[in-house]
């Protein structure tokens, strides 16, 4: 949930930014705010964090996930797992070091290798194949074989369709391309392609 809340943060600040010289020093500042420690006069004594920082976690945990943050110690969070994951979800690429999360700055501008587009994706999967499958095997119990077999290989294409996307947007090692052959695999098993069956099977 922390990391969450700043992710929101750092995009503002991301895309806040002008100038793309300045990228770096910009991330940098805002990950020194949300885990450095702060300096003396601007934090919340029983937490040990910036004020403007716990008042953004107490308002953003309260609507989002309806938590009161008040009831829990900060002290405890782990500050390198809440680094990991916005790295992860915002998409910063960072030198590997030891940071010290003590210090008011433990990161410099110099911290920040580069920005990795993020993008949510969908897995690729054929319903035309699926359904072209369904029809194929009630064509196959009425005993209707040219129909069966029209119907199973149009559902070949479309799932052999679904396949290449997914090789090329996910790549081969992916658990959705591997569905993808085993699916693929199904379909020529029920076609009676023992043969392409296998080849798909391996992929």
């Amino acid at each position: 949930m922390i990391v969450q809340a700043f992710k929101h943060i750092l995009q503002a600040v991301i895309a806040a930014v002008n100038n793309t010289e300045k990228m770096a020093a910009s991330i940098a500042a805002a990950l020194n705010l949300m885990l450095g420690a702060p300096e003396n006069e601007e934090f919340n004594k029983s937490f040990n964090v910036h004020s403007l920082v716990w008042r953004w976690l107490e308002v953003f945990l309260r609507k989002r996930y309806g938590w009161d943050v008040s009831s829990f110690n900060y002290n405890d969070v782990r500050r390198f797992a809440i680094l990991g994951g916005l790295c992860h979800k915002v998409g910063i690429e960072m030198v590997p070091r030891d940071f010290d999360m003590e210090s008011p700055n433990p990161f410099q501008s110099s911290d920040i290798v580069s920005l990795v587009p993020i993008h949510k994706q969908a897995a690729c999967s054929s319903a035309d194949g699926r359904q072209l499958l369904e029809s194929s095997k009630r064509a196959l119990d009425k005993g209707k074989l040219e129909d069966a077999v029209a119907y199973g290989t149009k559902a070949t294409i479309y799932q052999q369709r679904a396949l290449d996307i997914n090789e090329r947007e996910l790549g081969l090692d992916h658990p959705d391309t591997m569905k993808s052959y085993g699916d693929l695999a199904v379909f020529y098993y029920r076609l009676q392609h023992t043969e392409l069956a296998l080849k798909a099977f391996r992929g």
